[in-house]
């Protein structure tokens, strides 16, 4: 088969390991992207790891549809009103000459206008069927009162392998910090407030034990540049402690950084897949959370442990608890683990 991917590219693990999951599953087939032009180098370096990607230019992306057996759309919310006119187009042109498109791995945010709404309902009641990754955008994808099947599972990355991933020791009081620029139109001085209070727990947690390490994980070096952040930070710090600090950025390699992610016996949080990979890896951690995601993410597996928040100053001293958290212990976290064999099951039955 031929079939359109699209999901959005910028050197970002997360984004990336969505890719990367999806063509390694349905290997035998060829996946088409159509080149944003402003992140070229993201999908070249993508196309080294992932063979079966080849890509087409925007100049040549309405000749191209023709061609395709089925679309596939990947990733949270892709909905913008910039973009919508131009999704509804393709998913036009598959439909019409029989291919399939399904939508994977959906995130609604909260409030539409009731217009981006209409279009929403328009485009997905084209669709064969649309899997969403937890239970607040199932209720609001059901509320737009489509007809096409919509499946409740997990976020993609649940469907990672990470039994060989496992079998590699983490390092003994290594604290993996993954980190993220963000400035809130209401809260201007976040991202300062943020670094600060990162550089202290930081500091904290080095003071507590001379072999203790700290590995700052850089997951987005595209127009997010984590390492920036984590330099950042670093100069927060006295100087005495910088020795026992790095920064290991995601080159594009996915199985590889997820091994870094291992390596680490605990995490703190400011990326939504630096959490499910805690999640996944059984890794002691603390949420820092920037989105609503990761607080959806939180309360669909009932954790009761510290949450931190990006734009809140003085939340992060005092005493905090990495939070162990075990699936065999938390009877809703085991749950929601089992959805995530429902996420490719009706994308196999067109595909393999």
């Amino acid at each position: 088969m031929k079939i359109y991917l699209l999901s959005f590219v910028d050197t970002n693990f997360g984004d990336n390991l969505f890719i990367h999951t999806v063509v390694r599953r349905y290997k035998e087939h060829d996946f088409y992207m159509v080149v944003n032009e402003a992140y070229k180098s993201s999908y070249e370096l993508l196309c080294k790891f992932e063979k079966n990607i080849h890509l087409v230019s925007e100049e040549k992306a309405a000749e191209f549809l023709d061609e395709m057996d089925g679309m596939l759309v990947v990733g949270g919310d892709m909905f913008g009103n910039d973009t919508y006119t131009t999704l509804r187009a393709q998913i036009s042109t598959i439909k019409n000459k029989g291919g399939f498109v399904a939508f994977l791995g959906i995130s609604l945010f909260d409030d539409y206008a009731f217009k981006t709404k209409l279009r929403l309902r328009e485009m997905f009641s084209k669709a064969n069927h649309i899997v969403v990754r937890e239970s607040k955008t199932y209720k609001q994808v059901k509320k737009l009162l489509i007809k096409t099947p919509v499946i409740l599972s997990t976020d993609m990355a649940f469907n990672t392998d990470v039994t060989a991933v496992k079998e590699v020791q983490p390092e003994e009081g290594l604290l993996g910090i993954s980190v993220r620029k963000k400035i809130p139109r209401n809260a201007p001085d976040a991202y300062e407030v943020y670094c600060q209070n990162v550089a202290q727990m930081a500091v904290a947690y080095l003071n507590k034990s001379e072999s203790n390490k700290i590995n700052f994980l850089a997951f987005s070096k595209g127009v997010y540049d984590d390492e920036a952040v984590a330099q950042d930070i670093m100069n927060l710090c006295p100087e005495e402690y910088r020795g026992r600090m790095n920064c290991t950025t995601f080159d594009g390699d996915v199985e590889s950084y997820i091994l870094e992610i291992q390596k680490c016996e605990k995490l703190l949080c400011t990326r939504f897949h630096a959490l499910v990979f805690a999640i996944l890896l059984n890794k002691p951690f603390i949420p820092i959370i920037y989105e609503d995601k990761m607080t959806r993410l939180l309360d669909e597996v009932s954790y009761e442990g510290t949450r931190l928040y990006y734009e809140e100053p003085n939340t992060y001293g005092g005493k905090y608890d990495f939070h162990a958290f075990r699936e065999d212990n938390n009877s809703k976290l085991k749950k929601y683990l089992i959805k995530s064999d429902s996420f490719f099951k009706e994308t196999d039955k067109i595909i393999l």
